[in-house]
């Protein structure tokens, strides 16, 4: 109900009147179309209404101060463009997620992180925009997001698998935006994202215990910042050890094609065989899997098998792949406060907030077997 509409107490309480009900019951019509210039007569509109006159001229009177409608002596009340409303209630906040990963369908039913981030954004009263785009992955995209930003407002702009260049973007419009995962090294925007060089380390901590020195790095062809965040993270602990006797083969894949899965039997088969693999992106972590059985090889007797992220659909897979998880919903709750911060402007500086995942042992982690240890 506009606030106008009812006048309020000093603490607070409503006394909502027959023209207050009668203004909320115009304006809704004027908002929905049932009604168009001009007006109907007064006499109309009170039976209509089912109100008396001297309450119809108190509801006009509530939509002449809004803005609404315009009164003139002797004509008929006519409604205003909305261009000119003065409206009580403030927009809705809008939550715009953007992303330029696949279309909105298949990507929310991959992704339960999104679900529950929709469903944390209707439970706080945030309008939902998602915005799918495989075009805005390029820099040529540049006058699309222009358009996008300029026809919205009160909005918070979530990048979600969004590259670099489109975060640095975002960070020198300085419109509202959070990013949903990593910011490249040279943006400064805040974030929420899981602490993916931590599971680099432990990763790497996990195979060097089991005694591997001869591993397979399976990396994204295009690496988001959480992606070289874990990179570091793992190449890192390893270059602590003293000496180093660990061999890390980088292998970039787009997707589980063919040609990929050729590289990376011969990363397992050839003359300096990885004896572990540890995997980034859930799909292409089952493909290495099932890749691994075809060859005849046992998991984790011969080779050992470590995905980073985590699907429902990994959890039908037996025996169960070694991975990490983290909860979405806890990852969506954060995200949704920090949105919410952000439209206060109490977000303060512009930080990363991280979740840590947790270590799901599984069983296709073990012992490195004594072959091919590098020189």
């Amino acid at each position: 109900m506009p606030r106008s509409a009812a006048a309020t107490s000093p603490l607070g309480f409503r006394r909502t009147t027959v023209a207050d009900q009668a203004a909320a019951a115009l304006q809704s019509a004027i908002e929905r179309g049932e009604l168009t210039n001009p007006l109907p007569g007064e006499l109309t509109l009170a039976r209509r209404l089912g109100v008396s006159r001297p309450s119809l001229h108190g509801a006009l009177e509530q939509l002449e101060r809004l803005g609404l409608v315009e009164i003139r002596v002797g004509r008929r009340t006519r409604i205003l463009a909305r261009g000119r409303w003065r409206s009580s209630r403030p927009a809705r906040q809008t939550l715009a997620i953007l992303s330029v990963g696949p279309d909105e369908a298949q990507f929310m039913s991959q992704t339960p992180l999104i679900l529950h981030l929709h469903a944390e954004a209707v439970r706080r009263g945030l309008e939902w925009e998602p915005i799918f785009e495989t075009g805005l992955a390029v820099p040529a995209a540049v006058p699309r997001l222009r358009q996008l930003v300029t026809n919205r407002r009160n909005t918070c702009w979530v990048l979600y698998s969004c590259p670099g260049w489109l975060q640095r973007w975002f960070a020198e419009a300085r419109v509202p935006t959070l990013v949903l995962g990593s910011c490249a090294r040279d943006v400064t925007l805040p974030s929420v994202d899981l602490d993916f060089w931590s599971v680099g380390w432990h990763a790497a901590g996990m195979l060097a215990r089991h005694g591997h020195r001869a591993i397979t790095l399976v990396l994204p062809a295009a690496p988001l910042p959480g992606d070289l965040a874990c990179r570091e993270g793992f190449l890192d602990y390893f270059s602590r050890l003293r000496p180093p006797h660990v061999r890390v083969n980088e292998l970039a894949v787009a997707a589980p094609a063919p040609r990929a899965l050729a590289r990376l039997r011969y990363a397992l088969t050839g003359p300096k065989r990885s004896t572990a693999v540890f995997v980034m992106r859930e799909a292409v972590a089952v493909s290495a899997y099932v890749q691994v059985l075809a060859l005849g090889l046992a998991v984790p007797r011969d080779v050992s098998v470590l995905s980073r992220d985590n699907h429902p659909l990994i959890h039908a897979a037996l025996p169960q792949l070694t991975r990490y998880s983290a909860s979405p919903l806890k990852h969506a709750t954060l995200a949704i406060r920090t949105a919410l911060a952000i439209f206060r402007g109490s977000a303060g500086r512009p930080r990363p907030r991280l979740v840590t995942p947790q270590f799901v042992v599984g069983s296709t982690l073990g012992a490195a077997p004594m072959v091919n240890l590098p020189e």
